[in-house]
């Protein structure tokens, strides 16, 4: 099951700043893993991060997309996670990875549109 909570605030930093923020607090000090990022002409970026739990053999993954129309920025947030074996649960994963990177954005200056 997933996930999702889509922020939003008015246009203050550059994209690639808020990117390289989101970057290096979840990859630097949670041990998840970029596997994706892409930046199209400073209106968009994506994100996608992923961490394994050796211990209950299960994954969270999760996406942000940042978007900005140059009056308000948005970020659309989904986690999503799974497991191996019958039963696939994510023990929780996918919202554990969503609040941390919703708390990270609220920092920033986001806010809460959707949940």
């Amino acid at each position: 099951m997933a996930a999702g909570v889509q922020m939003k605030m008015k246009s203050s930093e550059s994209l690639s700043d808020i990117a390289s923020a989101l970057r290096s607090t979840l990859v630097g000090f949670n041990d998840y893993t970029l596997v994706c990022h892409q930046e199209r002409m400073n209106q968009s970026v994506l994100l996608c991060f992923e961490r394994y739990y050796r211990r209950t053999q299960s994954f969270a993954a999760l996406t942000i997309l940042l978007c900005d129309d140059g009056e308000y920025q948005t970020a659309d947030v989904v986690g999503s996670g799974g497991g191996e074996g019958r039963l696939n649960i994510s023990w929780g994963s996918n919202d554990a990875i969503v609040f941390r990177a919703v708390k990270l954005l609220e920092e920033i200056g986001f806010r809460k549109v959707l949940e």
